[in-house]
């Protein structure tokens, strides 16, 4: 007889991971002041050892974003685990009271692998005088690791910032509002405020000059020649005032990006500060996005990857970098992974949950219009969901679906404001998306986009080389039934953006929607087969985006199902992104 094998399939063994002997993770500091509101100063001097420590070369110091949810009843009885979850071998714990001229600042280091105490300090200083005890903590507590710091490293950490207690203050204010978790414009604004306050109460506080700087780059970087001048001045003042500051190269890397579009100059700042600052999430991440304006986007995976080494709880940075950059090389798999990994944070700080860019994600993945459905669900069963999203929602699925009716009504019921601020575009334009995919009359459509197509033809007569204007006026023109126009504004467009790989690429995807809509179906499918392998074409909403899913769902693209070599792109497999 013959026998017959049993497969037995084993488990791969479980990962073994060394926690790092030098590993330290600072937990947010508790607040006894009398006034509550005196919280934002407790978090200033947690984050102001956390950043002296984060300077030793030698240690590594986990980020602030993945520290700042672990207070109250978050840590009680939970060291062990939280320095499994952080991947650290110790965590400093502290309180802080400030009442009139005095802080008193308790602190304990502790070793998450016994809950041993290892080392405590009771600090009771004056304003002024607490203003140096972060530099005694790091150094304190990088004896106590048996950290080696060099003399730079030693003479950083014992610096104190600022004599004065009000500019230290002020500036804390101001780290405040820039750290918020979703922050927008108005806290981008407010912590310029409280830095510019900090530097007028002490010129010296180059600390506050470099985040100055780094604000002005970001809300004024290019629309106000003041804003650029301020943002560079700012940032000379603070390495004239201490040039070994990374914090200070921080800021000028901001300037030679946001202000100058100089990346190499940006990025030989970001080497400096890199050197200086050796566990900081955010170097890495600034990195990263430059990189990725270059089109390097393999050098870009790798900084925002070693930012979540650093910072491995940040919420935001594994939404905005790491899963959208996934994305844009087409990698569905890894995306998805870092969308667990989100969700697996936001629920643990019980932060609202980022759905909408899973759903996206599994629908790039699966060519299938479920995922938004599933979302919509979700969305529609939560009563404080914001109905502009549901609405937009429902006109998404409409459309991949072709009903039509359900597109414009949902479509109505979105606020234009918001259309401006998520698809950056007239309410119009979507309007006229729907009468295209019914294939109405050309006349129709024209007079549905004319203030468009009029605002349009105004921006290039007054901005000739703008490459964007150019395409997005050869869609519209395309939408209208205008073709020969269109395409002559669509191939200016390219023209305009062949400098720059990653413009053209955009530039390109325009045109072959131009050409889908112009008759020109081989001269469209021969783009959108180069495209489909080329990063950094995923765009979640607007007009273009080159997938395999958007190619084979979305209604811009039917005027191509006819078309014998767009029928075999769609039906195969997605190429290989290449990057």
């Amino acid at each position: 007889r013959t026998k017959t094998a049993t497969l037995v399939t084993k488990a791969p063994p479980a990962q073994i991971v060394t926690i790092p002997e030098k590993s330290i993770a600072v937990l947010p500091f508790e607040n006894l002041s009398a006034e509550k509101d005196d919280a934002f100063f407790a978090d200033g001097i947690q984050d102001d050892v956390l950043a002296s420590l984060g300077k030793i070369k030698d240690l590594k110091v986990i980020g602030r974003a993945s520290v700042m949810t672990y207070r109250g009843a978050a840590v009680a009885g939970k060291l062990r685990e939280i320095g499994q979850a952080l991947q650290v071998s110790h965590i400093l714990e502290g309180s802080v009271r400030r009442s009139a001229n005095r802080v008193v600042i308790n602190v304990e280091l502790i070793d998450t692998r016994d809950d041993n105490q290892v080392w405590s300090q009771h600090y009771d200083r004056t304003s002024s005088d607490a203003l140096s005890v972060q530099g005694e903590l790091a150094i304190e507590i990088a004896r106590e690791l048996r950290a080696t710091l060099t003399p730079m490293e030693r003479n950083a950490a014992a610096r104190r910032p600022t004599e004065n207690p009000q500019a230290y203050e002020a500036y804390l204010h101001g780290r405040e509002n820039e750290n918020r978790f979703l922050a927008k414009q108005p806290d981008y604004e407010a912590a310029e405020t409280f830095y510019q306050q900090a530097v007028d109460l002490d010129p010296k506080f180059a600390l506050a000059h470099a985040g100055l700087s780094s604000m002005v780059s970001f809300n004024h970087f290019n629309h106000v020649r003041e804003g650029r001048i301020k943002a560079r001045a700012e940032a000379d003042t603070a390495l004239r005032l201490q040039p070994e500051l990374g914090e200070g190269h921080v800021a000028m890397a901001y300037y030679f990006q946001r202000c100058e579009s100089d990346f190499d100059q940006a990025l030989y700042e970001l080497s400096l500060a890199s050197a200086l600052l050796p566990n900081s999430s955010e170097v890495a991440r600034a990195t990263g996005r430059i990189h990725r304006s270059q089109g390097k986007w393999r050098e870009t995976l790798e900084e925002f990857e070693r930012a979540t080494k650093l910072d491995p709880d940040n919420a935001q940075l594994l939404h905005y970098e790491l899963a959208l950059s996934y994305r844009s090389v087409r990698n569905w798999a890894a995306a998805l992974r870092a969308r667990t990994r989100l969700a697996a944070i936001l629920e643990k700080q019980n932060l609202p949950q980022l759905d909408i860019g899973r759903a996206i994600d599994e629908f790039y993945a699966t060519s299938s219009v479920t995922p938004f459905r599933n979302y919509l669900m979700l969305r529609e069963a939560d009563k404080k969901s914001d109905q502009n999203d549901v609405n937009l929602t429902r006109y998404s699925i409409a459309m991949i679906e072709r009903n039509y009716p359900v597109a414009e009504q949902a479509l109505e019921r979105v606020a234009p404001e918001y259309l401006a601020r998520i698809e950056e575009m007239p309410k119009t334009v979507l309007l006229a998306m729907v009468q295209v995919a019914r294939c109405e009359a050309p006349e129709r459509i024209a007079a549905t986009i004319a203030p468009d197509l009029k605002d349009l033809q105004e921006a290039v007569a007054k901005d000739p080389e703008n490459w964007d204007n150019h395409c997005l006026l050869g869609v519209l023109l395309a939408f209208a039934g205008k073709k020969d126009d269109a395409v002559r504004q669509g191939l200016r467009g390219v023209e305009l953006a062949k400098s720059n790989l990653r413009f053209k690429d955009f530039a390109l995807a325009n045109l072959a929607l131009i050409y889908a809509r112009a008759d020109k179906g081989d001269e469209a499918v021969k783009l959108l087969e180069t495209l489909l392998t080329r990063p950094g074409m995923v765009q979640a909403g607007g007009l273009v985006s080159v997938t395999l899913a958007d190619l084979r769902l979305k209604p811009q693209w039917d005027p191509l199902r006819s078309n014998a070599r767009f029928k075999k792109v769609v039906a195969g497999p997605e190429p290989v992104t290449v990057y």
